[in-house]
């Protein structure tokens, strides 16, 4: 009985080594018509970013803004995401914790 406890675990886990947990990230948020990306602070790569909690930010400047930001969110597997497949990460946000120095992009 146990090795079959044993075996049941060991497949939820290996089932869900892919997996990914939501985190809390800061940094960058960037968006205009076209693109909406966020680059983790201290590193020089964006995510797409996904999630209808994104219009919070840019319902207050309209198509384009720019702001320091904190979310709340799961990081997807590595692939092409959005705009043509720029991007190698999408970040699905689930809650936009805070927001600083708003500007309305050109």
């Amino acid at each position: 009985m146990l090795r079959f406890c044993l075996l049941g675990l060991f497949a939820i886990m290996v089932g869900c080594s892919g997996c990914s947990a939501q985190r809390t990230y800061r940094g960058h948020y960037f968006s205009n018509f076209e693109t909406s990306a966020f680059t983790p602070e201290g590193s020089t790569e964006s995510w797409c970013v996904a999630g209808s909690q994104m219009s919070k930010i840019t319902d207050k400047t309209g198509i384009s803004v720019s702001a320091d930001v904190v979310l709340k969110g799961t990081l997807g597997k590595r692939g092409n995401y959005c705009s043509l497949g720029a991007y190698h990460y999408i970040l699905d946000v689930q809650e936009v914790v805070s927001v600083d120095n708003i500007k309305p992009g050109d």
